[in-house]
């Protein structure tokens, strides 16, 4: 079976595609200015915004709901913007099972791997 990219090399894979996309003064300067205001919830409703403004062509047509609580959530969409998401090791997320369309998971299964307790989290992450 062909093993995927780890969580950590899909992540410093996505970083690396992002930062080649702005001029790297830019950058520099969003964090210094933008980013400390109002605890970052400012630089993170642009970057949404800026995320729904260039990513219909993968989520389709969105918006951005302006209304922020005290805790950084907003109450469009259950993301949390300006809140630092949780280490590997306890997101529950990355607890989920594989969905039956991954080609993983679809494998294991036709091989006779995949257990019910296997199958518990992914093995690309």
């Amino acid at each position: 079976m062909v093993k995927g990219k780890s969580a950590l090399e899909t992540e410093q894979s996505a970083v690396r595609v992002l930062r080649s996309l702005f001029p790297p003064l830019l950058l520099v300067l969003f964090k210094a200015l933008l980013a400390p205001i109002a605890n970052g919830q400012l630089a993170s409703m642009m970057v949404a915004r800026a995320t729904a403004l260039s990513c219909q062509w993968l989520m389709g047509p969105c918006s951005v709901n302006s209304v922020i609580l005290s805790n950084g959530k907003s109450l469009s969409s259950g993301f949390n913007f300006g809140v630092s998401p949780p280490p590997l090791d306890t997101d529950k997320a990355l607890k989920e099972p594989c969905l039956d369309i991954c080609t993983n998971a679809r494998r294991r299964k036709e091989l006779g791997t995949g257990s019910s307790t296997d199958g518990l989290q992914c093995p690309q992450v």
